[in-house]
């Protein structure tokens, strides 16, 4: 079957309609479920194929797939690329956070209704043995993508950790990290719950220019700026038509600030990070 049949077979009405039909409130979707677009192109989570585009009607939230698999790095991990922790970690946060940033923006453009509810794992093996030892994601990396995911307008995240032998401490620090983003996002619920997405754009596999994610609501808004690179650098942000402000941002961290516009100006606070 072509890719577009194979699609279908994720979107089951006769199962989606009577749960909808009993419990109208509930949220109902599958695993892998996503809202892909030719203006904004899902890609699988494995590799740079591309999700036919789809919008699943009998759904009413996604669930992109933000995995932290070896697979991903086996089949698209480049020759000559600098294999040090700085730019492997920006290889597996440009894949964890291109599912969720194509499937919002194309919700956002022929589903607004719809939730978004991702599956993330930091770690998730799927290559054999045999292929030898493989990089993932470092445990400060993860929790700035946590971050970004919960400002590109993510509803509910699903955590997939299967205890994996000779993986104890990521399998436990996993559930942590999960918790603790979510505290530390939880100081400003009202912009998760009604905030506008500022930001989709996400960097390339080996960009180590600054990237952000924001959320709007009204006069305020929350934004995360990462610089991944090793020089320090400045954020330029026009959050509101005619009001400009410059976010400082040292190398190789991360930094929320709250912008709240007063009258013809932006007060800008930091905000703390989750130990």
């Amino acid at each position: 079957r072509d890719g577009r049949a194979r699609r279908r077979l994720y979107f089951p009405h006769e199962l989606v309609a009577p749960a909808l039909e009993i419990f109208p409130q509930c949220a109902v979707t599958n695993w892998h479920i996503v809202f892909s677009s030719p203006q904004h192109p899902v890609y699988y989570f494995v590799d740079n194929r591309v999700i036919p585009p789809v919008a699943p009607a009998h759904m009413t939230a996604s669930n992109p797939v933000v995995y932290g698999t070896d697979t991903w790095f086996v089949r698209e991990w480049q020759p000559g690329w600098v294999r040090d922790r700085r730019h492997v970690d920006q290889f597996y946060t440009h894949n964890l956070l291109r599912q969720v940033s194509a499937d919002a923006a194309t919700r956002a453009a022929f589903a607004p209704h719809s939730q978004c509810f991702p599956w993330v794992s930091r770690f998730c093996p799927m290559e054999p043995d045999t292929v030898g030892p493989i990089p993932d994601i470092s445990r400060r990396a993860w929790r700035e993508t946590l971050r970004h995911l919960w400002l590109r307008g993510v509803d509910g995240m699903q955590v997939f950790n299967p205890r994996q032998p000779a993986y104890e401490e990521i399998w436990l620090q996993e559930l942590q990290d999960a918790v603790a983003i979510y505290d530390e996002t939880l100081a400003h619920a009202d912009l998760l719950d009604s905030g506008r997405v500022m930001n989709l754009e996400i960097p390339g596999p080996q960009d180590l220019g600054i990237f952000w994610s924001g959320l709007q609501l009204g006069d305020r808004a929350g934004v995360r700026v990462t610089n991944p690179g090793p020089a320090a650098g400045r954020l330029p942000l026009e959050p509101w038509p005619g009001l400009r402000v410059d976010l400082p941002i040292p190398a190789d961290s991360g930094q929320t600030w709250l912008l709240e516009r007063t009258a013809d100006r932006i007060a800008v606070q930091p905000q703390a990070d989750a130990p």
